[in-house]
């Protein structure tokens, strides 16, 4: 019940947010990030966000991402004197973190639209993950998970009209790095999700 209450305040503020979509852009990025439960390796994450301008410094960020992760574990097996030897199975883990943000614009002199915008983005929500582990013998583990999450990042937009022209355009060149961490579990299985996050995307402003 409490997963799903967190869930819902999450759309219920997104959903009030809609009349200012007006101020805001879409963003679009992709990159790499790691994940403490597998051993720090990294893998594809993705993200679709919307940055709701309140103001000219500061903005609020409704934000879904998805993160894939594919790696082999190997296991012991047990032989009639222990340990004979190891199997590898390999191992798929899919997550999807739900992320309210909170976005600080870095003023850059009396520009509006400077050709370089610095912004700096903090934010929490809920992330799901599946779990899925197939065995040399052809079995196969799944689980789903669910847990807070956590996020910060600093940013670049480089507006590409003040760039080439220098007026400003609806179209940024974005470059992301940051941390995003949290604890998703079910039942006695836990992962720690905390790892780095490195993206690059396109913002486009309406």
């Amino acid at each position: 019940m409490k997963k799903l209450q967190l869930v819902a305040l999450f759309a219920v503020s997104a959903l009030m947010s809609a009349p200012l979509l007006a101020a805001g852009g879409i963003e679009v990025k992709a990159g790499v990030a790691s994940v403490k439960a597998a051993s720090d390796r990294a893998g594809f994450d993705a993200g679709l966000a919307y940055a709701l301008r309140l103001e000219r410094f500061f903005a609020v960020v409704p934000e879904v991402n998805f993160n894939w992760l594919n790696y082999d574990v190997a296991t012991g097996t047990v032989g009639a004197t222990g340990i004979a030897g190891t199997s590898t199975s390999s191992v798929n883990l899919y997550t999807l973190p739900m992320m309210l943000n909170a976005r600080l614009y870095i003023p850059m002199g009396s520009d509006e639209t400077p050709m370089v915008q610095p912004y700096i983005t903090v934010g929490a929500g809920y992330g799901l993950a599946s779990y899925i582990n197939k065995n040399p013998n052809a079995q196969t583990i799944t689980e789903t998970l669910g847990g807070l999450m956590y996020q910060g990042t600093v940013g670049l937009a480089f507006n590409l009209g003040m760039m080439s022209e220098g007026s400003a355009s609806a179209t940024s060149l974005i470059v992301e790095v940051g941390y995003r961490g949290g604890q998703l579990e079910k039942n006695l299985t836990k992962f720690d999700m905390g790892g780095y996050v490195v993206r690059a995307g396109v913002s486009f402003s309406m």
